[in-house]
């Protein structure tokens, strides 16, 4: 009787385990959706569990994991350091993905422990790796992130970037990094020249870049998301190693989505006005960011994109405020560009203000010579909205369908 219950309870016992059972690569996957607080917890359930914990090569240490150290305490820089060091410590085997979000109140005198972590990792075949920087004080990276030769994945925020040789930053990542797919770099210093050439490259984000000064692509035919945002004026580009909008076009033959900004639209401008770009096939979605409608050089590369994607469907456009004049040479370039037809289906335009004349004129260019447009929508002041929604019913639409929105801001 006794022999029969003891059995009951272990088959019972082995039946409600079955997470324990299950592949290791599930079981990573599930803790991968977990806190890692309680991803340690685990370890307390048994001994495989324990190796398990010490083994799990995903260590996310975001925002949570800060709040969750800090437990209503006040913060010290150093406690929060030594858990880290402590969940190095042990950790054994791989560690494939690594997210660090360095909170406000670290400073230089942590950098020595990160700097340790960074070289751990490098030997560690880390594929995914992102650092968060919200201190006031960007984080210098130290030459071993240029180590890391199975990177897949690299997104930066707040760093200081110098690589171990030379002053080229991208070009070094991406030649000890080849299989790199995804990068992301954002308020980020050192990074002077835009050198593109990374053959594996798919997603790629540039924003912020406080010394910027050329811009080039080569030899990266896979780039299907690309987003480059200067934020400011560029001083002193050097003219002659800039890529201008044809050659990107020609650079970029599976290009999908494409966000830019006005300040890249002004470097790109180089040699484009009037003059044909080869067919952009793939682009679906283009984002052009605080435009000046009033600008010719921006006008003509929006033209240029517009012309080029032959299957473009959604076109989002925010508007900075202009200097409001409309010259002679505006109205000749819509006139000459009057054979353009478009396959445009959703428009968005975000303006500053007002409806300024210029804008007015790129609206009514738009409306002539998009097709098959369902959908344009112009997010607008209120105060405005009135005054520009008669003129806008009066306009010619080359879209039967097409469809107005005025929203009110």
């Amino acid at each position: 009787m006794d022999q029969t219950v003891t059995s009951s309870c272990k088959a019972a016992n082995a039946a409600e385990d079955i997470i324990s059972d299950l592949p290791r690569e599930l079981i990573d996957r599930i803790l991968g959706c977990m806190p890692i607080r309680d991803v340690a917890r685990t370890s307390v359930l048994c001994r495989k569990w324990r190796c398990i914990w010490a083994t799990h090569p995903r260590l996310i240490l975001d925002g949570q994991f800060c709040q969750e150290t800090i437990e209503n305490k006040p913060f010290i820089p150093q406690n929060f350091v030594n858990v880290i060091n402590k969940i190095f410590r042990l950790h054994s085997g791989p560690i494939l993905e690594f997210y660090l979000k360095i909170p406000f109140s670290i400073g230089t005198d942590q950098n020595a422990d990160i700097d340790h972590w960074i070289l751990i990792l490098s030997r560690n075949g880390i594929k995914k790796l992102t650092f968060f920087c919200v201190s006031p004080l960007a984080y210098k990276l130290p030459p071993s992130i240029f180590s890391c030769s199975q990177l897949t994945g690299l997104r930066l925020w707040n760093c200081i970037l110098k690589p171990p040789h030379g002053t080229d930053v991208l070009g070094t990542l991406f030649s000890s990094a080849p299989l790199l797919e995804d990068l992301i770099i954002s308020e980020c210093v050192g990074i002077e020249h835009f050198n593109i050439h990374a053959p594996a490259l798919k997603y790629l984000m540039l924003m912020g870049s406080r010394e910027f000064k050329s811009i080039s692509f080569k030899n990266s035919p896979n780039i299907t998301m690309l987003t480059i945002l200067l934020n400011a004026k560029v001083d002193n580009p050097e003219w002659g190693k800039t890529t201008n909008l044809i050659e990107l076009v020609a650079s970029l033959p599976r290009i999908k989505v494409l966000m830019l900004d006005k300040f890249v639209l002004k470097v790109l401008a180089a040699g484009t006005v009037s003059k044909r770009s080869p067919a952009i096939k793939h682009l679906w979605y283009l984002h052009l960011a605080d435009i000046n409608f009033d600008d010719l050089d921006q006008i003509s590369c929006i033209m240029c994109l517009l012309e080029s994607s032959i299957n473009l469907k959604q076109l989002h456009i925010t508007a900075d405020e202009g200097t409001g004049k409309v010259m002679q040479p505006f109205f000749n370039f819509y006139k000459e560009s009057d054979w353009i037809d478009l396959k445009l289906r959703i428009v968005r335009l975000i303006l500053d203000k007002s409806c300024s004349t210029a804008e007015f004129l790129f609206i009514e260019f738009l409306l002539a010579h998009c097709l098959i447009l369902e959908k344009m929508l112009i997010e607008i002041d209120a105060n405005e909205g009135c005054s520009i929604s008669k003129k806008l019913m009066q306009l010619p639409r080359a879209s039967q369908r097409a469809e107005v929105i005025l929203v009110q801001l």
